[in-house]
């Protein structure tokens, strides 16, 4: 019977060593996320839609003149080396040097629309008519009130159109020209 009971106690043993938590670090269990108060909204304010002016010690200076528009802005040096070059390289039959040099002097200037007339000019030159109009539209839509640039983008573009084979679109490019 001594060996019936250790037998038994043995097996009592191996199965509580079995349920045993092995030493080391306790297992993570998640923290109970925190109970969130709901506060009530604030009460809306309301605010006049023209706060008047803050009192201002001494008088606010005026605005500067807007700048003069009887002088056109000056063209810097290099824009103008650059179109300078590339009159020559057209001249020469360098035509792809020369479109090189204005789309450089538009990097620098892109605003200009003489700039862009003069690369849609070179382009047509290159039997790349959609292309020179496309250009020409450009030059338009920053020509300021330049008649005498408006006036040769759009032969230009009526050019380009014949170019093209689109005649009726070159008469219409023509009759716009005749505006100016």
């Amino acid at each position: 019977m001594r060996q019936q009971l250790l037998v038994v106690a043995g097996l009592a043993l191996m199965q509580s060593a079995c349920t045993l938590v092995p030493p080391g670090p306790a297992p993570h269990r998640p923290a109970p996320a925190p109970k969130v108060k709901r506060l009530p909204a604030p009460a809306a304010k309301s605010f006049p839609l023209h706060e008047p002016p803050a009192p201002q010690a001494h008088a606010p200076t005026p605005p500067p003149p807007p700048p003069s528009t009887s002088e056109p802005e000056p063209t810097p040096p290099a824009i103008v080396a650059l179109t300078r070059q590339a009159e020559v390289e057209r001249r020469q039959g360098h035509l792809d040097q020369a479109v090189a040099r204005l789309e450089r002097a538009l990097r620098i200037q892109p605003q200009n629309a003489e700039l862009w007339h003069a690369l849609a000019r070179l382009r047509l030159e290159q039997r790349q008519p959609k292309l020179a109009e496309e250009l020409a539209k450009k030059s338009i839509s920053l020509a300021r009130g330049g008649r005498e640039l408006l006036r040769r983008n759009w032969l230009l573009i009526a050019e380009a159109r014949r170019q093209s084979g689109d005649v009726q679109g070159a008469m219409a490019a023509e009759r716009e020209a005749a505006h100016y």
